[in-house]
């Protein structure tokens, strides 16, 4: 857990799916209405199209990958998710609202809201927010520094160090 790095590349992953979203959301609607391919292609399609279209899905990924740019130091902070999942769902053609609240949901978060940007961020952002917290705590949790010092005798990290710095 210590040197795993899959974060930095799930991230990449996410970028890049997100970045091209709207044609993957496209590629999966003609696949799945398409007489070219064999059933069990349209129906995996059709359901990947499905759940790439509801607005929970459309929310997710912009702020998973908005988030997860912030674990990369060039990046620049998380700015108008919502915006972009709203544009991404206008691409689809999918309306972008949020789910029926009910008084006895089981299966899914159901925030009290009034608002569609309300709703959003105590179902989603809110969580993944903590949860980002969370994971961060645990992997730099203070009984795992001393084992951070172990990177100082990387041969990089020794050559800027000093005589003294070795004692």
């Amino acid at each position: 857990m210590l040197c795993e790095t899959g974060w930095s590349q799930k991230h990449k992953s996410i970028a890049t799916f997100k970045e091209h979203y709207v044609e993957i959301g496209m590629a999966l609607d003609t696949l799945s209405g398409g007489t070219d391919s064999n059933n069990a292609t349209r129906k995996a399609a059709f359901q990947m199209h499905c759940a790439a279209t509801k607005s929970e899905f459309i929310v997710s990924v912009c702020l998973i990958a908005k988030y997860s740019a912030l674990l990369q130091p060039v990046k620049t902070p998380w700015k108008g998710c919502r915006v972009e999942a709203e544009t991404i769902a206008e691409h689809l053609g999918t309306d972008f609202n949020m789910p029926r609240v009910i008084n006895q949901q089981k299966h899914r978060a159901n925030p009290p809201a009034l608002t569609s940007r309300e709703f959003w961020r105590r179902s989603q952002i809110i969580p993944y927010i903590d949860s980002l917290i969370m994971s961060l705590e645990q992997r730099f949790f203070e009984e795992n520094l001393p084992a951070f010092s172990l990177f100082t005798l990387h041969p990089h990290a020794m050559l800027n160090m000093t005589y003294e710095d070795f004692f």
